[in-house]
């Protein structure tokens, strides 16, 4: 990729290549009128777009209320298993909103899109090809579960994490330790990301010198060690019980490690991988990728977000979000591989092949523009059910919308896949579950607003139907995820019926 001895451009060659930098260009345009189009009836709206948004909102509210996250589970609360960074760059950004926490993961994938530019330049590689990874990783947005703008971490964590990558990959100086640091950010924010450092710091110490590797250890390793230690004092332990343990007793799924996860990756984009990867074999059985530094360094990066991203979505309940760094990273190792033929003195070829796979790619991967699009419908369903919610004069609970109940006045709930995440056989905290399950027979709440049928934890025991919520076909369903919808309300029993 950055091969001494190089045979030079002809004027001819520079013309073609330059001709389909604007193809490109246009591609990068039709997919960024996509996603924009997406974001822009997104970021605002007032109700869940996923249903874990709600929880992460909650998160926010208890920060800005001084409350901690990782606190004994009870009936109020339990966090989510992730780190705290995104809630609390929330929490700093302003009181708890959907539109801020979105437009926060907006700036992410662009921050992540224009890292792949910035690594395909870095290369000394035309345009053409540094252009094309934001239309290639653009696409995947369906392929995602629609995850890029929503208020997660996901986004937010990759932009972090790209331009870590990107900035490594120069080995020295202030670029290694901006490098270094943005890591442990990423870290902080989604603690598989930590896993890069490994590969990171024996390509240093193989390719840049012992003090290198130790530098980017020193500062990577080193503050995010101190920090952890920090978080586990400051939570008496149960930050790393929640990030670690709790989720080591979840199960797997072993055909979505193996080759589930690896057929969705590549299959986001099927033709620019199978036209990079014939490319790559091509260019190594004639010695065209001589540089074994940018071989060494892209493919062992590479091979940690194939395993990172199958471990992730082999995790009981992993979803099509936790493949976000995969996508990410076939886009741009595609277009590097082809951006290495194109210095090696096939220009023309490269760039049929760029226009040929991508082009296919886009035109295959582009999704109607308003499938993800909430509506007036969505938005009057929602005011319509706050409103209901409202008229219970004590608190209502919600645990697939936990954040509704606060838009009614009233207390946020507590997020229902937290309370499924420790309700684990062997789960080193599922005695927390008897909080919740305690509360129930209390009725302590004067209302339950539910999206399913079937209600565990003594719900039905406790609690009967009060009918609907007026929300009916198919309104103020989320858009991403899992699919639900505030259907029903259930109100105590009265003794006798108990």
């Amino acid at each position: 990729m950055n091969a001494p001895n190089l045979p030079q451009p002809t004027e001819a060659s520079q013309k073609v290549v330059r001709d389909v930098t604007w193809i490109v260009a246009a591609l990068v345009v039709v997919v960024l009128s996509h996603l924009f189009f997406s974001f822009w009836h997104r970021w605002d709206y007032g109700f869940d777009l996923e249903w874990m948004e709600g929880g992460m909102l909650v998160h926010v509210d208890r920060l800005r209320q001084g409350q901690g996250l990782y606190v004994p589970p009870s009936a109020d609360f339990i966090p989510y298993i992730y780190p705290p960074l995104y809630p609390w760059v929330l929490s700093v950004l302003g009181e708890p909103s959907y539109s801020i926490g979105r437009l926060v993961s907006i700036l992410g994938t662009l921050v992540a899109m224009g890292a792949a530019v910035a690594a395909v330049r870095q290369e000394r590689i035309p345009w053409a090809f540094a252009l094309a990874p934001v239309a290639l990783y653009g696409t995947c947005y369906e392929n995602s579960g629609a995850f890029f703008d929503l208020v997660r971490s996901d986004a937010f964590a990759l932009g972090l994490a790209s331009w870590a990558i990107v900035l490594v990959r120069n080995g020295r100086g202030r670029q290694l330790d901006v490098g270094a640091l943005l890591l442990v950010l990423a870290y902080m924010a989604k603690h598989n990301y930590a896993a890069f450092g490994l590969p990171m710091a024996i390509w240093l110490w193989v390719y840049r010198g012992r003090s290198s590797a130790l530098r980017f250890v020193a500062i990577s390793a080193g503050v995010a060690g101190a920090w952890t230690l920090y978080m586990a004092w400051a939570t008496e332990g149960l930050f790393l019980v929640y990030l670690l343990e709790v989720p080591s007793v979840h199960p797997l799924v072993g055909e979505r490690f193996w080759p589930g996860a690896e057929k969705e990756v590549y299959g986001a984009l099927p033709t620019v991988f199978w036209a990079a990867f014939g490319t790559g074999l091509a260019l190594w059985k004639t010695g065209g990728l001589r540089d074994r530094e940018a071989v060494t360094y892209w493919g062992s990066i590479g091979l940690m977000g194939l395993l990172l991203c199958a471990l992730m979505r082999a995790h009981h309940g992993g979803f099509l979000n936790v493949l976000m760094p995969g996508y990410w990273l076939l886009a741009l190792l595609s277009c590097l591989v082809l951006g290495a033929l194109a210095r090696r003195g096939k220009p023309l070829l490269a760039c049929v092949l760029l226009i040929a796979s991508a082009g296919w790619d886009v035109n295959k991967g582009l999704w109607p523009k308003e499938k993800y699009v909430p509506t007036a419908q969505d938005v009057a369903a929602g005011e319509k059910l706050i409103a209901r919610i409202a008229e219970y004069p004590g608190e209502v609970l919600m645990p697939h919308a936990p954040w509704y109940p606060v838009l009614a006045g009233k207390r946020p709930s507590l997020p229902l896949i937290a309370l499924w995440d420790i309700d684990h056989k062997k789960g080193p905290l599922r005695e927390g579950v008897d909080d919740f399950r305690e509360a129930i027979a209390a009725k302590r709440w004067s209302a339950i607003v539910t999206a399913s049928r079937k209600m565990r934890y003594g719900i039905s025991e406790h609690y009967q139907s009060a009918g609907g919520t007026g929300v009916s076909g198919g309104r103020l369903r989320t858009k991403s995820g899992w699919p639900v919808s505030p259907t029903r309300i259930l109100e105590p029993r009265t003794s006798a019926e108990d």
